[in-house]
């Protein structure tokens, strides 16, 4: 083992301009890549592509960091995307991508700390993907190899793909993949699944290792789940970041910050070693502690996580939670346990899986109710009446039925906070006519507002901001009238972190 070398500590390390490269066994290191230097390397970091003309340049490093300036100065106001990440192993192991639509961005709206990352900013359930690929690999196989990287996820409420791994030569056929799904990490080594809750939207560690017929996972330094299947030998000939050869749908969404890749299935005390060396370069306050001291938890639908919008428009992502030196922002952890398409009253069933959540070693834990936006948009009324108490799916009785009992449900399971938010407008809910289903929102929202003393829970008021009430307004809309855009995302954040956070 190399020694680490590095001191950098405390949060006031965020700001400092050079910083030490990062220091990692060299024992079977197959590839690494990185926006901070490895120690020894001389190279460049990564190769961008201009959106203006497709000119590419490489881009080094600035004090152990990639070289963001000279990157933007390369730019000249046009967009970058990346078209090689450079393998600081020495083994020449690059990740490319030919196509430009296929390319992930490097953007400054998507830095930590200053730190400006790779991000796969895939839309959901698109076919556009953004991804990389490595080169034909030798000496991998899915009986030993340890996968490390430092990253943040998007906390999109969709399968979500972290990285990828072939028997083929020609990157056809899947042999093995760590996706994030549902709120939680699945790992697939041919016969054997597994699936934990996992904190999504701040910086962190994430490592997969297979020794045998074992898979272990650790997230952020802790030993998240374990199991044992029969996994067979088989060579890993490719792997990829960023998109899924499986389905659409497993597209990433994801900052990443670092990928090293180890012909060997490290330990626990190898993990650690490696994992503290990316904290102490990336994340200093996550450096040596594992704990956060609070616990958001959103059970959400899509109009509060943003499936169907660009992942980038994701809410607790566009919140900012996780992001950065944003003081009391940093020491939450954030669950996204939403899913596409999720009502009020399936979140309300399904609420073991939520409330499960709750830690008592923390010293708060928030969560987050959805709205009933999907159940509304599925109901045509027959009249303001029918819409506001008469339907089975009245305003009334999804807030008697299904709301009201999930607050106290949260309550005793001992959440110290329940938020939720008031009903967006969508350009399908009618007011005074048509479906009338504008009529429910209307009503289910004054309901909201006014119970909220009486019954222990807090509202972002978000249904009422001004710049939001025209689902024609592309602006804040995107063009189905129901989803926002990232600058609409932000004005809901505004309303909701404070509250979430207060």
């Amino acid at each position: 083992m190399l020694g680490l070398g590095l001191s950098l500590t405390g949060r006031a390390a965020l700001g400092r301009a050079s910083r030490p490269a990062i220091s990692v066994p060299a024992t079977n290191l197959k590839a690494v890549y990185s926006v901070m230097r490895v120690a020894g390397w001389t190279g460049s970091c990564i190769r961008v592509q201009r959106a203006s003309d497709s000119t590419q340049m490489d881009i080094g490093f600035a004090g152990n960091v990639v070289d963001k300036a000279a990157a933007d100065t390369f730019a000249s106001g046009s967009a970058l995307t990346i078209a090689k990440v450079y393998d600081q192993s020495g083994n020449g192991l690059d990740l490319v991508q030919a196509t430009d639509a296929n390319r992930p961005i490097f953007s400054s709206l998507n830095e930590w700390a200053g730190i400006r990352p790779i991000t796969f900013d895939t839309w959901p359930q698109s076919a556009v993907a953004k991804w990389l690929d490595t080169p034909l690999l030798s000496g991998l196989n899915r009986q030993a190899i340890s996968v490390y990287m430092m990253m943040v996820d998007h906390c999109p409420n969709q399968q979500n793909l972290i990285w990828e791994g072939f028997s083929d030569t020609g990157f056809a056929t899947s042999n093995s993949f760590l996706l994030g799904s549902g709120g939680g990490l699945g790992v697939n080594f041919g016969s054997l699944i597994f699936n934990t809750f996992f904190p999504r939207s701040h910086l962190q560690t994430i490592t997969t290792v297979c020794g045998g017929s074992n898979v272990r996972a650790r997230l952020d330094g802790v030993e998240r789940t374990f199991a044992t299947g029969a996994i067979s030998s088989s060579a890993i000939q490719g792997m990829r970041f960023g998109k899924s050869s499986l389905n659409n749908q497993y597209n990433s969404q994801n900052d990443v910050f670092c990928i090293a890749i180890y012909a060997q299935a490290d330990g626990a005390a190898a993990n650690l070693v490696v994992e503290s060396a990316l904290n102490a370069s990336f994340n200093p306050d996550r450096a040596g502690t594992i704990n956060w001291n609070y616990r958001l938890v959103e059970d959400g639908n899509s109009l509060m996580s943003g499936v169907g919008a660009a992942s980038l428009q994701s809410a607790g992502w566009q919140g900012g939670f996780g992001r950065g030196p944003q003081g009391d922002v940093r020491t939450w952890e954030y669950y996204n346990m939403g899913l596409a398409g999720q009502t009020l009253a399936t979140a309300y069933t399904n609420r073991a899986r939520v409330l499960g959540l709750f830690d008592a070693t923390k010293s708060r834990n928030v969560l987050h109710v959805i709205d009933p936006t999907n159940d509304i948009g599925v109901i045509t009324y027959s009249s303001t009446a029918d819409a506001q108490t008469g339907n089975t799916v009245s305003a009334q009785n999804l807030y008697n039925n299904y709301f009201l009992p999930y607050v106290v449900a949260a309550q005793a399971a001992g959440f110290t906070k329940i938020v939720t938010s008031t009903i967006l407008p969508c350009t399908n809910f009618n007011v005074g006519a048509g479906n009338f289903r504008g009529d429910c929102r209307n009503y289910y929202n004054s309901l909201l507002t006014g119970g909220a003393g009486a019954n222990g829970y807090v509202v972002a008021d978000i249904g009422s901001i001004s710049q939001l009430q025209n689902t024609a307004d592309l602006s804040y809309f995107l063009p189905d009238g129901i989803h926002l855009t990232a600058a609409g995302y932000a004005l809901v954040e505004a309303v909701r972190k404070p509250l979430e956070i207060a």
